[in-house]
Parts: structure tokens; C-alpha cells; sequence
């Protein structure tokens, strides 16, 4: 039996829908078992998502509480004042850090860090500050390897408080005795000498930026 060229149009009209029909039953079975699984899960673990997400948020909150109360211990803050003959360096600081000074008459090492200083030579202080009895052309020059190899990057700057003194500073890796560390150092022109003020921790740069820079001077 042969069909028609009418009757095989016919079939091919009715062929699309059908097929149209099956792929949107099919597409409603899979959607639907989807949402079935989802509401099923959220049903048997709904206390569990409950808990955990009530846990995530009394963690950030408690994280939250701890960090705004270091910040607040940190006012007032303390005031340093150096020696006349090493330029009468001052500057605030937290009041919960603690220093230990190194000075003769001609160079001043001042380290300063959270609680109680340590004496470990590969420590990485909050702030460095350093007088040295070297001209500040020479204080720069032992950085030039570190710029040109871009593992520090070079600016000009100033501190906010003498304006007229035109000095350096250096974002990045340092190297050390004690191996790299990054951190923030300002290098500094004072006569004869030249003064280095800087941060050997990242968690440092805040404080360094906000509290030690904008309130340091010293008599050039």
C-alpha cells in the first residue's frame, strides 16, 4: 500500500508537535523531580542550614566586635620624642605598642611592635625608626637592585608635617639578614644623616599609613 503525497504531508505536519509535545513532557518530568530533590533536601536539613548559617554570622560579628576593639584600644595614642642631637624626631603610636631604643650620639635604632617587644633578631616590627649617620644619597643606593629587579616600587614623598624635605618611599619586598619580608619604607634626608621609617608586616602598612606618617616630624 502506498500512501498518498497528501496523506505523507500529513504525517510530517502532525510529526513536529508531537515531537514538540514530548520534549516539553519530558523537560516538565526533569524540572519537576529538580524541584522536588531541592525542597526534600531543604526539608530534611533546613535545622542544619539554620545552624550553620546562625554560626557564620555569630562568627562575623564576634570578628567584627574583636577587630573595632583593637582599634579603639589604640586611642589615645602615645607621643615619642627623640634627642635634639638626632633631630628630635616625634610621632604618635599606639598606646598598646611597646619600643626598645637603640641610640648613641651619632645613629638611633627604634623598634616598636603589639604588646611586648621581642628581642628575636628575624622579627618583623610594626615600625622600624632609624637614624643612621650615612648621607641619604648612599641610604638609597642599597635599594637600586631591588627597584630596577621590581621587587620595590619607588616614589617621591613627603611627610605631611615638614613638607619641605623631599625624600623616598618604597612599597614591597625586602630583602634582609632574615630573609624577604614586604612591607612600607620612607627614606628620608636630614643633613648629613638620613632617617628610615618603616613597617616589616603587611598587617602593619594600616598604622604605618594612618597613625605614624601623618603625625612624624622631625627638625631639618
Amino acid at each position: 500500500m502506498r500512501l498518498k503525497k497528501q496523506e505523507v504531508g500529513g504525517l510530517n505536519i502532525l510529526l513536529f508537535p508531537l515531537i514538540l509535545v514530548t520534549l516539553l513532557f519530558v523537560f516538565s518530568l526533569v524540572f519537576g523531580y529538580w524541584a522536588y530533590a531541592g525542597k526534600q533536601d531543604y526539608k530534611n536539613n533546613v535545622d542544619k542550614k539554620i545552624t550553620t548559617a546562625e554560626n557564620i554570622a555569630v562568627e562575623q560579628n564576634s570578628s567584627k566586635k574583636d577587630n573595632e576593639f583593637l582599634e579603639k584600644e589604640k586611642v589615645p595614642t602615645r607621643t615619642y620624642k627623640g634627642s635634639e642631637l638626632l633631630g628630635s624626631i616625634t610621632f604618635n603610636y599606639p598606646k598598646t605598642w611597646s619600643g626598645y631604643e637603640q641610640q648613641t650620639e651619632k645613629e638611633l635604632k627604634l623598634m616598636m611592635q603589639p604588646g611586648v617587644v621581642s628581642s628575636n633578631t628575624k622579627t618583623a616590627y610594626s615600625l622600624r625608626v632609624e637614624v643612621l649617620d650615612t648621607a641619604y644619597t648612599n641610604a638609597l643606593s642599597s635599594l637600586e637592585s631591588s627597584v630596577k629587579s621590581g621587587k620595590l616600587k619607588a616614589s617621591a614623598f613627603r611627610l605631611a608635617k615638614v613638607p619641605g624635605v623631599l625624600g623616598t618611599r618604597f612599597d614591597g619586598e625586602f630583602e634582609s639578614s632574615n630573609g624577604a619580608t614586604k612591607g612600607t619604607l620612607v627614606v628620608l634626608p636630614n643633613r648629613e644623616k638620613s632617617i628610615k621609617i618603616s613597617t616589616e608586616s603587611l598587617e602593619g602598612v594600616g598604622d604605618f599609613n594612618n597613625i605614624i606618617l601623618p603625625s612624624f616630624t622631625f627638625s631639618p
